[in-house]
């Protein structure tokens, strides 16, 4: 009797507050329209990369704080994201505005023209000073990535790497300071989508979740169903559990297939060009620097195709290299630019790939060299104590079979393009173990010369080796 009633009067709050439930997203365009007529208000932003979880995330947060989400990236960026644009549309989250690309009118993008005195940091732990003209006060970081240890005075502050999703965070705290009848539910049902996918549907083999995942995601369907699962808690039943109507993206009826429908979605780009593929999922990052070098910036770009499939889709006029150097200069600040491809199922075993370019030498730390990067980057976990310890102790580097082979790379220049570095990558390594280790390896201290950045990297010779 107890589960029936619960069930019957959460059900009827939800209808009959479904005014205010389906109209969160509408004080977002509200309360934007503010920020940009001159009002203070917090503005909830993600990380570079704009990704899914970075933009329902900064979303919840703004929910929370009655203040703005932002997506940091541009406005006509915003339709790359294929997972976003479609789970945001099916949930009703956002309106798409026409004459700006199909952007989310909802939310602010970098190109817009605003004052930020408050932000709350989601997906990311570090404040990106460059997005912002002034420097606002950090008022909350919730993120799931390595933690770089800064803004520490912040009023609301949880960083928790093992985690799959930052969505987690955020649902969390939506589900324990949301009265039952006011719950956002097409919000939820956007986290849920955003935890599903990043999580890989929970699939145990690829481990890509915590049990705070587990538990929170638990909760959303309970919260969506009206009713508390009485199988447990534990994975293999959130992983069986049928989702509710209102949540089943593109006709799912569990999270798995879930997070199968989302990531077919996010791999919808069959239309995109080389160049636009790099700039579909892009990360930046400032190079460790403790003497105030004003060292640049790395930056990795995560690429939803198999590099095969990335040069097949270059102009007659393109080279690999010469995309990499678009996205380099039109980056502020870029020393490095990386790509990360999707698993090559040719290669036996299955590979990724990993390709990078200089872009600006004078931002890289003295004594850099082509030579002392990359053997610093081979070697690490496959010596011993070769890690840093705040590398060591990150629970991905265990999964991902780091801590015991290393990243496995054989860096050599590549036969498409003699002027490029690259090598094969293990399937399960990602970019959120490959990028804190070449921030690590990038810092000043690997590099022992003291001859000047510009003076230690030369040009490429005619058969692609260094002069």
């Amino acid at each position: 009797m107890h589960h029936h009633r619960r069930r019957f009067v959460v059900a009827m709050s939800l209808i009959f507050n479904s005014g205010r439930t389906m109209s969160w997203h509408h004080g977002l365009l509200e309360r934007k329209a503010r920020l940009l007529s001159g009002e203070s208000l917090v503005i909830a932003v993600g990380n570079s990369a704009g990704d899914v979880d970075s933009i329902v995330s900064a979303m919840g947060m703004a929910y929370l704080l009655n203040g703005v989400a932002m997506a940091a990236i541009r406005a006509d960026e915003f339709a790359l994201r294929r997972d976003a644009v479609a789970l945001l549309e099916f949930c009703g989250c956002v309106t798409f505005d026409q004459d700006r690309d199909g952007c989310a009118k909802e939310l602010l993008y970098i190109d817009d023209t605003f004052q930020a005195t408050a932000v709350a940091l989601t997906d990311h732990n570090r404040l990106d000073q460059r997005l912002f003209k002034n420097s606002p006060k950090v008022h909350a970081v919730l993120d799931h990535h390595m933690d770089e240890g800064q803004h520490l005075e912040a009023k609301i502050r949880h960083v928790d790497p093992a985690l799959g999703s930052t969505c987690s965070l955020v649902a969390q705290r939506i589900l324990e300071e949301v009265v039952p009848d006011e719950l956002p539910t097409s919000l939820l049902v956007a986290m849920l989508g955003t935890i599903a996918l990043d999580t890989r549907g929970f699939d145990p083999k690829q481990n890509k979740f915590s049990q705070r995942d587990i538990l929170v995601s638990h909760k959303i369907l309970d919260a969506l169903s009206c009713e508390q699962s009485e199988q447990g808690s534990d994975v293999k039943t959130l992983r069986k559990r049928t989702i509710p109507t209102l949540a089943a993206f593109r006709g799912a009826s569990t999270i798995v297939e879930l997070a199968q429908a989302l990531g077919d979605a996010r791999r919808d780009v069959g239309h995109l060009k080389a160049s636009q593929l790099l700039r579909m999922d892009y990360k930046q990052a400032k190079i460790p620097d403790t003497h105030n070098n004003n060292f640049g910036d790395i930056g990795v770009a995560g690429v939803l195709v198999d590099l095969p499939t990335l040069i097949e889709r270059l102009t007659p006029e393109q080279t690999l290299a010469s995309i990499l150097d678009d996205l380099g200069q039109e980056k502020p600040d870029l020393a490095i630019v990386f790509a990360m491809t999707s698993v090559d199922k040719s290669k036996k075993p299955k590979k990724k790939s990993i390709l990078y370019r200089i872009v600006d030498p004078n931002l890289l730390p003295p004594g850099f060299s082509i030579e002392k990067f990359e053997a610093a980057l081979t070697s690490l976990g496959e010596e011993t104590n070769s890690l840093p310890p705040h590398l060591a102790e990150n629970p991905l580097y265990h999964a991902q079979g780091i801590i015991e082979h290393g990243f496995r790379l054989q860096f050599s220049y590549h036969p498409h393009d003699i002027t490029l570095r690259f090598s094969y990558l293990p399937k399960v390594v990602t970019r959120k173990t490959m990028l804190p280790a070449l921030l690590h390896v990038l810092q000043a201290s690997t590099f022992t010369t003291t001859a000047p950045a510009s003076s230690s990297f030369s040009d490429y010779g005619e058969e692609g080796e260094l002069r």
